[in-house]
């Protein structure tokens, strides 16, 4: 009696385990299933914009990825061409794409616009959160962004070489992106780095961005009206914003291959620009009569630029107002710029 015990609780265990294996390896599949069908639906929505084909397919169901093959992009304009190694769409357990991996890009010149061909090692999404058809949460790197000099026309390689000292430009990139529907505000940060050359960020925080007037359809419908779309936009309120240039050695060039063009050396030319931006602080008084810290504000940014000339080196330019200024409100003061420049709070700093 008690092995006929042991042997039922042992079927009884043996049926949970297969139930609870089997289970879980219907999860994945199926959501790998979802998944696949949300990157068809992806690709098909794209295509009044642009043409995608694919060498294969296939569905990782235990990883929960779609990997594609020799992926190709081609925008309707045919400005250019955007080829793909490998494409790999992560989902979460609901099938929804919660990140992705582009390797071995190429962007191959078009008919128009673009004359040389760009590599990129990589481009990664990661973290992605959506509701209610909008993304909420996500960071975006770019890894490896090349443009070589030799692929350059001749005319434009010496130019190439001497304002970023170098045959090759390398530039990487992060974007982050932070929208809480709840509170209505906007948190996005965008950095780019060109290796040994420059690094410029951008974060900027926004409010009153109300999730349903930004939906995805929302936008669609206005993308194509001036008028509509700047109605959007005017509701939307500014709470901070900075914008921040570091240089390594851009300017430094771009300073020593201008005056070498003009025959002078670049302490001459250096001494040109001081004067010609010293001259700023006289136009001023163009703007009319301006609040006391406004007009002290702009003669602080003219110093900025002075001292960032004399030795490049950080540059941040701070929008700060007291409290949140609704867009609206500057489109209206339009034709006082003393007034936006208060409401603002702008200033321009050196390091």
């Amino acid at each position: 009696m008690q092995g006929r015990k042991g042997l039922i609780i042992g079927l009884i265990a043996l049926f949970v385990v297969i139930l609870g294996v089997g289970g879980y390896y219907a999860l994945v599949y199926f959501s790998g299933q979802s998944l696949k069908t949300k990157v068809d639906k992806m690709i098909a929505e794209m295509k009044e914009e642009v043409d995608v084909s694919y060498k294969s397919l296939t569905t990782k169901p235990f990883s929960l990825s779609v990997e594609m093959e020799d992926v190709v992009l081609t925008p309707k304009d045919k400005t250019a061409k955007l080829k793909a190694k490998q494409v790999i769409v992560t989902g979460t357990s609901s099938g929804e794409p919660h990140s992705a991996l582009l390797k071995q890009i190429e962007i191959v010149p078009g008919e128009k616009d673009l004359d040389f061909p760009i590599r990129i090692d990589e481009v990664e999404i990661s973290g992605v959160e959506r509701r209610n058809g909008l993304t909420t949460k996500g960071v975006a790197f770019l890894r490896g962004l090349a443009i070589d000099a030799a692929t350059l026309k001749e005319k434009d390689r010496s130019e190439f070489k001497k304002i970023l000292g170098g045959d090759k430009l390398l530039v990487n990139g992060q974007f982050v992106h932070d929208f809480q529907p709840d509170k209505k505000e906007l948190n996005n940060k965008l950095t780019i780095t060109g290796t040994n050359l420059w690094e410029i960020s951008l974060a900027i925080r926004l409010g009153n961005v109300d999730a349903a007037k930004f939906s995805p359809e929302n936008v669609k419908k206005t993308k194509d009206d001036v008028f509509a779309l700047l109605a959007l936009v005017s509701e939307l309120s500014v709470i901070h914003l900075e914008l921040r240039y570091q240089d390594r050695s851009l300017v430094k060039n771009i300073i020593n291959f201008i005056a070498e063009q003009q025959g002078q050396s670049a302490d001459d030319f250096v001494q040109e620009l001081l004067k010609q931006v010293d001259q700023g602080k006289e136009l001023t008084g163009m703007l009319g009569a301006l609040p006391p810290e406004v007009e002290k504000s702009l003669h602080n940014g003219v110093d900025a630029v002075k001292k960032f000339l004399q030795k490049p080196t950080g540059l941040k330019l701070s929008i700060a107002p007291a409290k949140p200024v609704v867009i609206a409100s500057l489109i209206g003061a339009a034709g006082n710029p003393g007034k936006i420049l208060q409401q603002l709070n702008v200033s321009l700093t050196a390091d």
